[in-house]
């Protein structure tokens, strides 16, 4: 409770917002039935469009990877101050987006019947199969963090300056724009943000609190974001090639995205107040993140929601409509993670000391399994 009372209710409500993006995004009719049937009521929103909601509808999908980065940055910001790796934080998360994907699995089957065997593996091994990105790539730069410091605190201000340089021109201009090359992932795209915000907070102290400097950067990044997409849409409709663009640009390393993610924590870091329940539902994000964002929903509810909405209501207003649905979809999440918080969580939290006394049982096994194979091949070798 001590915890949540130290919190800057700026920097909590500004990851609500970041969490709703999130939910926005996939609160559009751009999902198919199984993940490939187009039903009725689908929209390609990876491709430029003359109609206007529909071009709304892609902003807001651009919007996810907003949200996406705002999460990244303040995370980043105290990570930086961290040399330490909780084994339970570690295990309660992927404990947590097992349970939940298995209710998930569990109720669908029971619902829908037999579902393909692809969704049943991923949703067991959701970490492992990428079922929840986001989740698999925090988990993994939040293991790696401390070497990531280490190197961090032996570059020189110049040294690391050329490496975000370096970093920025390979990821954030050619990557970018060529569709992830370089070897771009999602994790590749967390650390890249790693080396930025390490930068900013380490020698750019005062511009980083320099409140006209923010709202600046936020308002150019801002406008920049819009009408790249606007600019890139208008485009795609009189050249055939950079249509596909439109959908080829949604990621968070978007060098817009990341001025405008940047700015806007450090306006929220400047404004410091507390609310008790601001903090409390900002500290469901990630379980409101899984629980909003299941596959099998994606391809089995959502489909079949926006094809009703599509016959009965049709699509006049489909983008106020998206909006309502993401509210909806927001206030169940957080009703539904607050109370698995207070019964589940509770019980995963009990399970979580042995599952890491069984992992450092089971790790030092092999070590010394492996330990005592060197030996072995060491006194053969000595023999001959």
């Amino acid at each position: 409770m001590k915890e949540r009372k130290q919190r800057n209710s700026s920097i909590e409500l500004m990851k609500i917002i970041a969490l709703f993006l999130v939910v926005l995004c996939h609160s559009l009719p751009l999902y198919k039935l199984g993940g490939s049937t187009e039903l009725d009521g689908f929209l390609n929103l990876r491709q430029s469009t003359s109609n206007l909601q529909q071009l709304v509808l892609i902003i807001f999908s651009h919007l996810g990877q907003v949200g996406n980065a705002l999460f990244i940055v303040p995370s980043v910001y105290y990570l930086l101050d961290s040399n330490e790796v909780k084994k339970n934080k570690i295990i309660q998360y992927i404990m947590d987006t097992l349970i939940i994907s298995v209710i998930y699995l569990v109720i669908f089957s029971v619902i829908h019947g037999k579902l393909p065997i692809t969704f049943i593996v991923s949703s067991l091994l959701p970490i492992t199969f990428n079922f929840y990105w986001f989740i698999t790539c925090y988990i993994l730069l939040y293991a790696i963090h401390p070497w990531l410091n280490i190197i961090i605190k032996n570059l020189e201000k110049k040294q690391l300056f050329i490496a975000d340089i370096c970093m920025f021109f390979l990821y954030c201009v050619v990557s970018f724009a060529l569709d992830g090359k370089y070897y771009y992932s999602h994790l590749i795209g967390f650390i890249v943000y790693y080396f930025f915000v390490a930068y900013v907070k380490l020698y750019l102290p005062k511009l980083s609190s320099d409140k006209k400097v923010n709202l600046k950067v936020f308002a150019v990044s801002l406008c920049g974001f819009i009408l790249m997409i606007v600019g890139i849409n208008c485009l795609g409709g009189h050249f055939s090639f950079v249509s596909r663009m439109v959908g080829d640009i949604e990621r968070f390393i978007n060098p817009f995205i990341v001025g405008l993610s940047i700015s806007t924590f450090n306006l929220c870091r400047l404004k410091i107040w507390r609310s008790e329940k601001i903090n409390i539902i900002s500290s469901t994000s990630l379980l409101v993140f899984v629980i909003s964002n299941n596959n099998i929903i994606c391809s089995f509810v959502k489909p079949i929601l926006f094809k009703n909405i599509y016959v009965y209501v049709s699509y006049n207003y489909i983008a106020a409509i998206c909006v309502l649905i993401a509210i909806a979809t927001m206030v169940i999440s957080v009703i539904i993670a607050l109370v698995y918080m207070k019964t589940i969580q509770r019980l995963v939290n009990l399970c979580v000391p042995k599952i890491i006394n069984i992992c450092i049982f089971l790790s030092k096994k092999i070590y010394s399994y492996i330990v005592s194979i060197e030996n072995n091949s060491r006194g053969g070798t000595d023999l001959m």
